[in-house]
């Protein structure tokens, strides 16, 4: 037990000391009334003395400590109930007034959402609900308001239209129509009040100025040998000046009566196309009298060579072209500086096809560079030209202005020559090669000078074959293909780079080929128009940069009937058009060709 004396005596207890039980008493207690733990034992005056001088407060009941005292705080007006005070506006109490709250961060008490927690609203009254202190931050415009837009006048075809302030920020114009460019269509565009006015324009279209008239676009004139054939502004001058034909034919005509591409070949920087009709037509670089037409003179669009008909077979060398005719009859054209041509020596520009004299007929002929070979209808081959690489297969290197026999080979069937070698298909389906025949190109070994035809090693049943720069692709009778020779851009399609091929290794994944193809790039086109493609991205036909070591789809050359290469660009036949890609200094309708994709030429 504790004695407590009670300085201020509450009501209802009595005044004196009162024994209290210790566990109901406690220090804390004690302070709250404003009384103190004293030793029941000592005298009431001594516990009086101890706290002297006493003043009223120690005598008077009525001045004892009240228990429910409590220490005032500070109020906040809060006249738009958002739980945010107005410090400017305060009172202090125990008790919250009224429309009051402690905190005092309101920057406006007559707005409820307009508080430090509230979000910004693009608002006509400029209220600053962030509080941040300024209002309508980030606003481009008052929420609920519009404006006009598109344009300040109704003239015309212009129209006014309006935006409308959404979240502060301007729509998109709703209806709003300006000023444009002022067309050739009977209105008034640039709404200058006068519909296709002096300004009035037409659309660019190909070789070809057009001019306004009576509200449609007319063709003022056509470029140099180009012509508008069917009346239509929209497409230029279409058609050949001279040679309008009907929409649908492939490739020119003659009269009212079309004509077709059937093949084409390509040299350097030039091209000629056999027609349906038996006639040649060629185009591009024509220094060395290689266009056939005697001028010397390059061609932008291609020409019919003149007194050459009946053509069966062409084929361009590098800057020579020759031509079967007349059921085997052979005309040469181009270079023969060097006795390209098997002319002789002497005569070095052919600058119009000229006729050599065979004692049977012709039967196919190839030319690569400097040379020119041909098979005769008995199987056996002919060759004239330079001869340093052995690529007139007679045994030497002596080159021979005229054509002399190669030896060896006596059932020749078809030729294909590519720069510096020859390859020929006999009649039991073998193949032989002669030539510059370096890094196994040939598939007779690796040889810079093969003098003599070497029979390809482990090659029969084979249908077609084909010389490229650096490699020679077959087919065989069964539909597959292989190829041989130099393999760094995956030239061989048998999925590495290997190289080089010594023995012609069988493509993977292509079957059922009409016709390979080879330059640097590889290409099958199967029987059912499919082509497929790999190797060197050189005139490949696409956009790529890279090699392919395995055959995939070239869809863009699918329907190709026939390709050929000349070292810089590339062509092929199409539903009897003629389509060529590439980035040399061959033209294709009508200017120099730059374009990695096929596009089309303009018939004669």
């Amino acid at each position: 037990m504790v004695a407590v004396c009670f300085l201020a005596v509450a009501p209802g207890c009595r005044e004196g000391t009162e024994e209290i039980p210790d566990a109901v008493v406690s220090s804390q207690d004690a302070g709250a009334l404003d009384a103190r733990v004293v030793d029941a034992a000592e005298p009431t005056d001594a516990r009086l003395a101890d706290d002297a001088p006493a003043d009223d407060a120690a005598t008077d009941p009525d001045a004892a400590a009240d228990p429910d005292a409590c220490t005032p705080r500070m109020w906040f007006s809060d006249l738009d109930g958002d739980g945010h005070g107005d410090p400017r506006s305060s009172s202090g109490g125990c008790v919250a007034p009224l429309g009051a709250v402690e905190t005092a961060d309101d920057c406006d008490d007559h707005c409820s959402d307009c508080h430090p927690d509230g979000v910004e609203v693009c608002d006509a009254a400029m209220r600053d609900e962030d509080c941040d202190g300024t209002p309508n931050v980030g606003c481009a415009c008052v929420t609920g308001t519009t404006r006009p837009c598109g344009s300040d006048t109704e003239v015309g075809e212009c129209v006014i239209g309006e935006e409308a302030c959404v979240s502060g920020a301007w729509t998109a114009c709703d209806g709003g129509v300006g000023p444009r460019v002022e067309l050739c269509d009977g209105l008034d565009d640039d709404c200058d009040g006068t519909p296709d006015g002096a300004m009035a324009s037409c659309p660019a279209v190909p070789h070809a100025s057009a001019i306004c008239a009576s509200g449609s676009c007319e063709i003022a004139s056509c470029e140099v040998d180009w012509a508008d054939c069917d009346g239509d502004a929209s497409n230029g001058c279409e058609g050949r000046a001279g040679a309008c034909c009907p929409v649908d034919c492939a490739w020119g005509c003659t009269g009212a009566t079309c004509h077709a591409a059937t093949s084409v070949t390509v040299g350097l920087d030039f091209a000629c196309v056999l027609r349906d009709d038996g006639r040649v037509a060629c185009w591009g670089a024509n220094g060395w009298g290689q266009l056939g037409d005697g001028t010397g003179e390059p061609h932008r669009l291609p020409a019919v060579v003149p007194g050459l008909s009946d053509v069966t077979r062409v084929v361009a060398g590098f800057q020579t072209v020759c031509a079967i005719w007349g059921g085997g009859r052979l005309s040469c054209w181009g270079r023969n500086a060097s006795a390209d041509l098997g002319f002789g020596y002497g005569l070095d520009d052919v600058t119009t096809p000229r006729e050599h004299t065979f004692p049977l007929s012709v039967v196919d002929v190839s030319l690569g560079i400097e040379f020119t070979c041909v098979a005769l209808s008995d199987g056996r081959v002919q060759c004239a030209g330079q001869n340093s690489f052995g690529q007139l297969g007679d045994g030497t290197t002596v080159a021979r202005p005229t054509f002399t026999a190669t030896a060896d080979v006596t059932d020749v069937v078809a030729l294909t020559t590519y720069d510096s070698h020859t390859c020929a298909l006999r009649r039991d389906s073998h193949v032989s090669c002669w030539g510059y025949c370096a890094l196994h190109k040939c598939g007779v070994g690796d040889s810079g000078s093969v003098r003599r035809p070497l029979e390809m090693v482990g090659v029969t049943n084979v249908a077609i074959v084909v010389t490229g720069d650096d490699h020679t692709c077959v087919s065989f009778t069964d539909g597959t293909m292989a190829c041989v020779g130099v393999n760094g851009l995956g030239e061989i399609g048998i999925g590495t780079t290997d190289t080089p091929i010594r023995t012609a290794v069988v493509t993977p994944g292509v079957s059922s080929v009409a016709f390979p193809f080879a330059f640097r790039a590889s290409f099958a086109m199967t029987l059912s128009g499919e082509a497929w493609k790999w190797g060197s991205a050189d005139l490949r036909g696409d956009t790529m940069t890279a090699g392919i070591l395995s055959p995939v789809r070239a869809p863009n050359l699918d329907g190709m009937t026939q390709i050929d290469s000349g070292g810089r660009a590339a062509c092929g036949v199409r539903d009897g058009a003629v389509f060529c890609w590439g980035q040399g200094s061959l033209l294709a309708d009508g200017v120099f060709l730059r374009s990695p994709t096929p596009v089309r030429v303009l018939p004669p």
